[in-house]
């Protein structure tokens, strides 16, 4: 099987001509100042906004204050962020990278010893924090308030499109979370003003988001290069997502398969109205079958569009919209990105072969911090190693099956926790499930963790299994839990 790559150009002749493709995020704030200075960059929670001018003037003020702090190119500043502190945050982020400095991003729902870790890890002496969080321990602290002198003289600095920018950490997921370095050039290819309004059509979108991460940090640089009006709101705030969606007449929604589930099981459609709703877009873990077909049944005017892709490899992505005739098709490489399947021989798999995903793009590498064998081989080649298992199908799209630690196994044959997830919450009466593997000698226990409606339908459940899945998918037993473990995201 070839690379699948899409044969037209990702920029537009309009960007090409006006040459945005190699702006800096600092040069795509300044180059909005000429026409729409006074239009919200940023919306947080549907009333507090801040302008593009605010945010060119009060970041200018904060990078004079880190100067005079002693802050230089390169220094490593940690952003401490909590809460709905989405503009005190985005005033920093452009501080830091209009002094050249290196962005690390945090927030206090990290466990104290992961913050001091990354801060050591991550060469971090100075935090610039919320003023309501407390002092961060062993480092220099400053909020904002503090840093803010007045002085809103611009910053004579050159600063290279391949010196960092950014330090982000992995999802931590499957593992310990990773750092890895982003590089200007990377940060903004392919974001420029035209490009990024040819592709976006949204009127209105509600953005549930943890502040002080890496998909945090996203948002930022896609405020400054998408016409999207954006609506930041609480992503564990359910009620408050319905009320926005009825009261601002949201048409696109972002979400995580936990918010899709939430909206589920709150119903949380019956409450609000949810008829201005055009497009639910996911972009974290596989959204299940069960759950995207459930959510198309609360807006049955509402496409689904599912992005899959790992942050360390952006901006190489797959993307699509949910059909179901095909409910484990993920997409097909976007304009930029390479896609291919490959074997533990390191051959390129056939159609409909199953292997790992490996995603490259053209874009200027991020790469490990203190993981020097993984960046040779990106260096080497360019491919990104995801760890997934997916196979590319006879029309060309992705198809994902699972993460590859996540395999489970019987009779030496791979089977799917995320599609046998997806097969157990199609029960109405669960609510959540994780299906795990159980080592017993040389084989495998396969173990449901279910959360349900009605604790008195286990029984039943289990039952439906027996009958819908295939003996070679059913799981040898289900255990009743009321929590199930989850990361920060």
């Amino acid at each position: 099987m070839s690379i699948i790559k899409w044969s037209r150009s990702f920029f537009s002749k309009k960007a090409e001509a006006t040459q945005l493709e190699g702006l800096l995020v600092p040069q795509l704030l300044e180059a909005h100042l000429k026409e729409n200075s006074e239009s919200a960059a940023l919306n947080i929670d549907g009333e507090c906004k801040l302008s593009f001018n605010e945010w060119d003037q009060k970041s200018l003020d904060i990078a004079n204050g880190i100067i005079k702090a002693g802050g230089t190119p390169g220094r490593r500043i940690a952003l401490m962020y909590d809460g709905m502190d989405w503009i005190n945050y985005a005033i920093a982020y452009m501080a830091v990278l209009r002094t050249g400095g290196v962005a690390i991003h945090l927030n206090a729902h990290l466990p104290e010893a992961e913050v001091q870790m990354r801060l050591e890890e991550c060469s971090a002496n100075w935090v610039i924090h919320s003023e309501h969080l407390p002092p961060v321990k062993n480092v220099r602290n400053f909020t904002t308030h503090s840093l803010s002198k007045g002085n809103y003289s611009p910053i004579k600095l050159t600063i290279s499109a391949d010196h960092l920018a950014e330090i982000r950490y992995t999802s931590g997921t499957t593992g310990r979370a990773k750092a890895y370095f982003l590089p200007h050039s990377n940060l903004t290819f392919g974001r420029t003003l035209e490009n990024m309004h040819e592709l976006s059509t949204s009127a209105g979108m509600l953005v549930p988001m943890t502040l002080g991460t890496s998909t945090s940090a996203t948002i930022l640089t896609v405020a400054l290069t998408s016409p999207v009006s954006m609506i930041i709101c609480s992503p564990i705030d359910i009620e408050r997502m319905g009320e926005l969606i009825e009261s601002k007449k949201i048409d696109s929604l972002m979400l995580t398969p936990h918010i899709a589930d939430e909206i589920l099981s709150t119903r949380l459609n019956e409450r609000y109205d949810f008829s201005s709703i055009k497009l639910f877009a996911s972009a974290s873990s596989p959204l299940k079958a069960s759950t995207v077909i459930n959510l198309q049944r609360i807006a049955p005017q509402a496409k689904v569009q599912i992005a899959c892709a790992q942050s360390e490899a952006s901006p190489a992505l797959i993307t699509g919209f949910f059909n179901p005739q095909r409910p484990h098709v993920v997409g097909i490489p976007s304009p930029i990105t390479e896609l291919k399947i490959m074997g533990k021989d390191k051959r390129e798999k056939d159609v409909n072969e199953l292997g790992e995903i490996w995603l490259r793009s053209p874009a200027p590498k991020r790469l490990f911090l203190n993981h020097p064998e993984i960046n040779a081989r990106i260096l080497a080649d360019g491919w990104y190693r995801t760890g997934d298992l997916g196979r590319v199908n006879a029309h060309g799209e992705l198809e994902f099956f699972d993460r590859e630690i996540d395999v489970l196994w019987r009779n030496d044959q791979p089977i799917s926790s995320v599609i046998l997830e997806g097969e157990i919450l199609f029960h109405p009466k669960v609510k959540e499930v994780a299906v795990v593997g159980s080592p017993q000698g040389k084989h495998q226990t396969i173990i449901a963790f279910v959360i349900l409606s009605d604790p008195g339908a286990l029984q039943e459940v289990e039952k439906y299994c027996l009958n819908k899945l295939s003996e070679s998918q059913c799981p040898d037993s289900l255990k009743l839990v009321t929590t199930l473990p989850k990361t920060q995201n």
